[in-house]
């Protein structure tokens, strides 16, 4: 934990279940799934939680104090409830909070607030502030499903785990559940309505980007960081194409190696399905499928550095060996380039060093930048004299 005069987080792992607040609404359960998931769903998987500190005995800006009621910012809530969409309307003056299975209405000055349809009595009202909206922790809190408490030195300490990632814009935006892997969307403060299942499983540190691939058509890229330190790295990539989940990949890696594959590939997505290498039409229909380790000669799991489909080229690389490989899909030709980009000394190193992950010295050290016509160009860091250099390959 890292102190501050005006908000101390503590981001506290934990592996335990995620508890639930007690309900403090009759029949109302924050964040469950409105629908069992496919039959042959495997079982949800407990989800990290994490410990916000506020001293609410100092002065803070984002924190207020009234009859004995702790307020939150708008703006603190946003980043203490990071899977909620929380959005005020100054016009009509309501607070609206949206999540899977959730979407609360609150209006300024009113102590009753609306949850998934029903009215629910509040402990107290939100009040805007020289222009800032501060709402009732208490209340938020127990909607959000999480607990709070005051310890010893007056310090109030909220634990939540937030239970889906989320990415997006008001445009369209994006939920993928950490513990089960549903798929849900909302434009602006729409309640979120569920578009698919997925394997996605985060049990620890996750990432959710959104891309627009098509009209219609988007590519959820989720990165899950776990192990201590974080060494192990799983790679979904969902396909939502005409309002709908059409498609999932995932690849997993462990190490210290570079993890991240392009995205796509003149005009297709790249996908890595373990070994098999998917490239996709934003519709979600495969065009190609390559088996990688075939194509590489290693029994290994590779990322792919930049594809061409037109002039039938793959970059790829072998995660444990960590040497770039120029693949040819014409005759599926590989041709290793640190055989012809470096120095004796150098390739005599990578071929006497045992290939690992998580030391460098076997690996060739080039990281591609770009192609320029038939010329591809990396940069370049010796391991011997630590110079960085860039070095150019051109096909033949």
């Amino acid at each position: 934990m890292q102190a501050s005069s005006l908000i101390s987080k503590k981001w506290i792992a934990l592996t335990a279940v995620f508890a639930l607040a007690a309900a403090l609404f009759a029949g109302f359960r924050p964040g469950t799934s409105s629908a069992a998931g496919t039959p042959d769903d495997p079982p949800p998987v407990n989800v990290p939680s994490y410990q916000w500190a506020y001293n609410i005995k100092q002065s803070n800006p984002e924190i207020a104090l009234k009859k004995g009621t702790t307020f939150l910012s708008l703006n603190e809530l946003s980043t203490l409830f990071s899977d909620l969409v929380l959005s005020y309307d100054q016009t009509t003056r309501y607070l609206i909070a949206t999540a899977p299975n959730l979407r609360l209405k609150w209006r300024v000055g009113s102590s009753k607030a609306l949850i998934n349809d029903s009215v629910h009595a509040m402990s107290t009202a939100p009040f805007l502030k020289n222009g800032t909206l501060f709402v009732p922790l208490r209340d938020i809190v127990m909607v959000a499903g999480a607990t709070m408490k005051l310890d010893t030195s007056g310090t109030l300490l909220v634990d939540y785990g937030p239970r889906s990632l989320l990415g997006g814009s008001p445009a369209g935006w994006y939920w993928v559940r950490k513990d089960n892997g549903n798929v849900y969307t909302a434009v602006g403060s729409e309640m979120p309505r569920r578009i698919g299942y997925s394997g996605v499983r985060v049990t620890q540190y996750g990432y959710l980007d959104v891309k627009k691939t098509g009209e219609t058509s988007l590519l959820l890229t989720v990165t899950h960081s776990h192990g201590e330190p974080a060494l192990g790295t799983d790679i979904y990539r969902l396909v939502v194409s005409g309002g709908k989940l059409v498609r999932e990949t995932a690849v997993e890696y462990y190490g210290m190696a570079r993890a991240q594959s392009v995205e796509e590939a003149d005009g297709l997505l790249v996908l890595l399905d373990g070994s098999e290498l998917q490239l996709v039409r934003p519709d979600g229909y495969v065009q190609e499928r390559f088996d990688l380790k075939a194509l590489g000669g290693y029994d290994d799991t590779y990322t792919v550095e930049y594809a061409s489909v037109e002039d039938r080229l793959l970059l790829i690389r072998p995660y444990i060996r960590g040497t770039t490989l120029l693949v040819d899909l014409r005759d599926g030709s590989a041709a290793a380039l640190y055989k012809e980009l470096l120095s004796e000394e150098e390739i005599t190193r990578i071929e006497t060093t045992e290939p690992s992950p998580f030391v460098p010295d076997a690996a060739d050290n080039l990281t591609f930048v770009k192609r320029d016509g038939d010329s591809f160009v990396f940069d370049y860091r010796n391991l011997f004299t630590g110079e960085q250099s860039q070095l150019t390959y051109t096909l033949q």
